[in-house]
C-alpha cells in the first residue's frame, strides 16, 4: 500500500526543517523521525539516550543531505561543461553475457553535445583456445541488420553501456 502522506506520531513537533530534510521529535526529547525531500517513508525513526544525542544525529543528518545536494549540483554543472569526447568514426564496444562473453563493436556516425549515434560494425573474430578467442572491429563495415542507436555520453568516458575501444583485441568466450 502506498502512502501519500508522512507518518508523524501524535504529539511530535518539528525539530528541524530545511530544503533537504525534515525531522520531527517527541515531547520527551528522546525519539525522532526523519524524512528527506518529499519522501513519505522515513529515513530513520530512532530512540536516543539523551536529547543531546538526538540533536547530534539531527545535525549530522541535515549536514549529510546538504552535502548530497551540493554534490548533485556540482555533478550536473560538470556534465554541462564536459565536451563530447567522441567524433565520427570512433569505435566503441561492449561486452556482455552470462555463461559466455559476447562482444559488439559500434562506430560513431553522428555526435551532438551530449549524445552519440552509433551503428554496429562487423568484427574479425579468431578462436585462440577452446571456446574462446579475440575479436577486433572492422571500421566502416556496418552489419546489414545494424540500426542506429543513440547513446548519452556519460561522465566515465563512455556512452551509455559502451566504452571507447583502444584498438587492442577484445576477449570473447562461448558456451557449448
Amino acid at each position: 500500500m502506498l502512502h501519500s502522506t508522512r507518518y508523524i506520531p501524535t504529539g511530535y513537533i518539528l525539530l528541524h526543517e530545511d530544503e533537504h530534510c525534515a525531522v520531527y521529535g517527541s515531547p520527551d526529547g528522546l525519539t525522532a523521525i526523519a524524512y528527506h525531500g518529499k519522501a513519505t517513508h522515513h529515513d530513520w525513526y530512532y530512540r536516543f539516550s539523551s536529547p543531546e544525542a538526538r540533536d547530534t544525529q539531527i545535525a549530522s543528518y541535515a549536514e549529510g543531505w546538504k552535502k548530497h545536494a551540493a554534490a548533485k549540483i556540482e555533478r550536473a554543472a560538470a556534465r554541462k561543461i564536459a565536451a563530447n569526447p567522441f567524433k565520427v568514426g570512433d569505435i566503441l564496444y561492449r561486452t556482455w553475457g552470462y555463461d559466455q562473453t559476447n562482444v559488439n563493436f559500434y562506430e560513431v556516425v553522428k555526435t551532438t553535445k551530449a549524445t552519440v549515434t552509433v551503428m554496429e560494425v562487423a568484427q574479425d573474430a579468431k578462436e585462440t583456445g577452446y571456446l574462446s578467442g579475440i575479436a577486433k572491429a572492422i571500421a566502416g563495415a556496418f552489419r546489414k541488420d545494424a540500426k542506429a542507436l543513440v547513446k548519452r555520453v556519460n561522465a566515465y568516458g563512455g556512452a551509455g553501456d559502451l566504452s571507447p575501444w583502444d584498438g587492442k583485441p577484445v576477449l570473447w568466450t562461448a558456451y557449448a
